[in-house]
């Protein structure tokens, strides 16, 4: 949970702030009631998406969060745009606003392209109805559509690089539940040494071998619970198959 959080964010830091900030700097000769009502639908999106996140509690909820925080701050900052007259520099915002949450959050392609939609429509709407359209930079389509293109692809490889990592993490996690029901149910000693030679694991079946339970004395001094006489056959014997990987047996 910690972490949908710190992401949604820092989604919210990375779309948001720059825009605001540009929207700021760029309010001279704006028409004020506009702007301001602009301004307000942003800063309540913000309150919102910040209160709908800490109630979130599926990666599905955070998804449709985070896929109307981008739309509604998409939409108005187009408005904003047609309040100041200022139409320069919003294709390259639509652009950073569709390519953030493509590479941040892996939600697939569908919803990649809905908010792709959303922003070729916003950016549409804001030339036709902006003020002093012949002087406005021509709206940019055909790099536009290379950039939106590139963030519905990079959407779905990010979701499928999400879903195969999940596919991974749960095999390592059957596997290592495997090998603990094997290990703590079986008749024999069984036990884990690292690189350095220290023991890290000791079976329950120990505790019936010893005589009593496993403490970690057990585990950092293993060699002391074998005879003196047969320590070092018993360390010589396991030392070099182990270096090799290879099967051993002593008694």
């Amino acid at each position: 949970m910690l972490a949908r959080r710190i992401r949604v964010a820092a989604l919210i830091a990375i779309v948001a702030l720059p825009i605001f900030g540009w929207a700021d700097a760029s309010s001279e000769g704006a028409r004020p009631m506009w702007l301001l009502a602009a301004k307000l639908a942003q800063l309540a999106l913000v309150i919102w998406t910040y209160l709908a996140a800490r109630r979130a509690t599926t990666w599905e909820r955070i998804r449709h969060i985070v896929g109307v925080f981008i739309s509604g701050l998409i939409l108005t900052t187009c408005a904003a745009a047609v309040a100041r007259g200022d139409l320069a520099a919003l294709p390259l915002m639509l652009v950073i606003a569709v390519l953030a949450p493509a590479v941040l959050i892996p939600w697939g392609a569908r919803q990649q392209f809905i908010l792709v939609t959303v922003a070729s429509l916003a950016g549409i709407f804001a030339y036709a109805s902006g003020p002093g359209l012949g002087a406005a930079v021509p709206f940019p389509m055909l790099p536009l559509a290379v950039a939106f293109a590139t963030s519905i692809y990079a959407a779905a490889e990010s979701e499928r690089h999400h879903r195969d990592q999940e596919v991974i993490e749960l095999a390592r996690r059957e596997s290592e539940n495997r090998f603990r029901v094997l290990a703590e149910t079986a008749p024999v000693l069984i036990w884990m040494m690292n690189a350095a030679g220290k023991c890290t694991y000791l079976n329950p079946e120990w505790e019936r071998f010893l005589g009593h339970p496993i403490t970690p004395r057990d585990s950092e001094r293993l060699w002391d619970n074998i005879h003196p006489e047969d320590r070092l056959a018993a360390q010589t014997a396991m030392g070099e198959p182990t270096t090799r990987r290879e099967p051993w047996e002593v008694e």
